[in-house]
């Protein structure tokens, strides 16, 4: 990376890694206190409600925001349009499911609370209003602005909610954390950005990107789907309770690949972006992105898998003991995700929506059938069907993605591999060997600790490239600190 490209993405690495970790703490906090103030089929109900606030979050964006981002020069017309365009289309949406919330309930097993659904989609509606100054903070790497929003929304809607939780407003405390952040986010937003919009609106510069756009919130749509719907598909065929269960598995599993992924891949979509015009320099970015994604998300994967019964027992109780399963196989079956995500990233920047909207396509058709064939044969069976979709086409868009770049199968595999068996050795061998430990305070402390240390043993050993830049980086901010 140049100097200038560089300063840029650690700068931003900076301010997302300190929002990534706040948000990260005040979310586990918040799901740890949910958890045990409140009923499984509270989850239930709020997970079947999630796939319609995340379909309308989508068709109310309409794919504007990458194409905001691929535009160099975006003129305060273009900003407005979009914005004006957001808030009118998810307007439509939410007068459309206010009225039709009578057929979600009767669709479902159990029925659904009108009142709370209707109040829980005022959250897109709020949300279209984030859209356009979001993307122009972060079009100026202004990530810190973006970081003390979401902080300060965070922390006053998740102190609202658990208050309303421990004085039983029950599933209410779940909806108002989520309008209340949002409010709160996009306020802080507007207020950071410092922008008036025009009272303008023309469909000319929508038009202009709609080609690119209209893909991308097609695959964001059928992304949505397939990853939102299973909760709705589990309570169809066995009630709340195990939607309940499953939704709080999908909520823990990714918890610490996120926790160190999220501000990396917060940046990924701009400094890729950047380098667009020369090829060379972006294969030396996008690999280097993912080695540092590889070199993260492999060990807290395999080491989360592993210590999450002694999680459950400890941390949520014994109420959510049987979600252990679910949530150790999601982890696996999700392990490449975050890579997947930097691949995403390259596809956009390159302008492969074509490309992108058939993989979504194929690999969401797959995610259906699994679910439709497997759901019969219980949960278990249904996530290692979408593990297996996942490892699939994974491997199919990898190999895409290094013909684009002309990158070797042999880099890529160098630039990954190693992480992932080193992860997989050190998570099969501390299976094996903690077993005859019974403690559960002690088991949970030797499976955090050890494996990560031997890890990075093993990549120090090994002289890994990440990890020598990190400690350098860690020690330049040291010094200058004590300077």
């Amino acid at each position: 990376m140049s100097d200038n490209l560089k300063a840029k993405t650690v700068r931003g690495l900076k301010w997302t890694t300190v929002e990534s970790a706040a948000q990260q703490v005040f979310q586990v906090v918040l799901g740890i206190t949910m958890a045990r103030l409140l009923n499984v089929e509270d989850f239930g109900t709020i997970a079947v409600l999630s796939i319609f606030i995340a379909l309308a979050n989508i068709f109310q964006e309409s794919g504007f925001g990458v194409a905001l981002y691929r535009e160099n020069d975006v003129s305060d017309k273009t900003y407005s349009s979009v914005l004006y365009f957001n808030v009118f289309v998810s307007a439509c949406l939410y007068v459309i499911l206010y009225f039709s919330v009578h057929l979600i309930s009767d669709f479902q097993k159990e029925p659904i609370p009108i009142d709370l659904a209707r109040f829980m989609f005022l959250t897109f509606f709020v949300s279209s209003f984030g859209l356009v100054p979001y993307v122009m903070l972060t079009k100026k790497v202004d990530y810190r602005s973006v970081a003390y929003a979401n902080i300060i929304a965070l922390s006053i809607s998740g102190i609202v909610s658990i208050l309303m939780a421990f004085y039983g407003f029950g599933v209410w405390a779940i909806c108002t954390q989520g309008v209340l952040y949002h409010s709160i986010r996009i306020a802080g937003l507007w207020y950071f950005c410092a922008w008036k919009p025009l009272w303008y609106f023309s469909f000319a510069p929508l038009k202009k990107m709609l080609a690119f756009s209209s893909k991308i919130m097609v695959t964001y749509s059928l992304n949505t789907i397939a990853n939102n719907i299973t909760p709705n598909l589990i309570e169809k065929h066995f009630g709340l309770v195990d939607a309940g269960l499953y939704s709080q598995a999908s909520k823990w599993y990714n918890k610490p690949v996120l926790f160190v992924t999220s501000p990396i891949g917060a940046v990924s979509m701009p400094v890729i972006s950047s380098v667009n015009n020369d090829l060379e320099r972006q294969k030396r970015v996008f690999r280097k992105l993912i080695k540092t994604v590889a070199f993260i998300s492999f060990p807290s994967s395999f080491f989360f898998a592993l210590v999450a019964n002694e999680f459950v027992l400890l941390i949520l109780k014994e109420k959510w003991l049987e979600v252990v399963p679910y949530m150790q196989l999601l982890s696996l079956g999700a392990i490449f995700a975050p890579l997947e995500l930097m691949l995403i990233y390259l596809l956009n920047s390159r302008g492969k929506s074509g490309a992108l909207f058939v993989f979504t396509l194929l690999k969401n058709i797959c995610i259906m059938l699994s679910l439709f064939f497997s759901i019969k044969y219980g949960i278990i069976t249904l996530i290692i069907s979408l593990g297996l979709v996942n490892y699939i086409f994974f491997t199919v868009e990898s190999i895409f993605c290094i013909r684009l770049l002309a990158c070797r199968v042999s880099e890529y595999s160098k630039d990954i591999l190693p992480y992932f068996f080193t992860s997989l050795f050190l998570g099969l061998v501390f299976h094996h060997f903690t077993l005859p430990i019974s403690n559960q305070y002690m088991l949970l402390v030797v499976k955090f600790t050890l494996p990560f240390s031997l890890y990075l043993s093993a990549m120090y050993l090994g002289k890994s490239e990440v990890l020598n830049e990190g400690v350098g980086f860690l020690l330049r901010f040291a010094r200058r600190k004590i300077k």
